[in-house]
C-alpha cells in the first residue's frame, strides 16, 4: 500500500504519516484507531507489538 493512499484512508496528509513512520511525530489517538482498524489489529497491538 502506497503512503499517500493509507494517509488519504486516515484522514490525514502524506507529510503527517511520514512524520509518524519516521518517528518525528506522536501518532494522534485517531491514527492510532484508523491503523488498528484498517488492519484489523486491537490498539493494543499497535501500541505495544506483538507477543508483549
Amino acid at each position: 500500500m502506497r503512503q499517500e493512499e493509507l494517509a488519504s484512508q486516515l484522514g490525514v496528509s502524506q507529510g503527517q504519516l511520514s512524520k509518524v513512520e519516521r518517528g518525528k511525530v506522536a501518532p494522534t489517538l485517531e491514527i492510532l484507531l484508523g491503523v488498528a482498524t484498517k488492519f484489523s489489529k486491537s490498539l493494543d497491538w499497535i501500541v505495544r507489538g506483538d507477543g508483549i
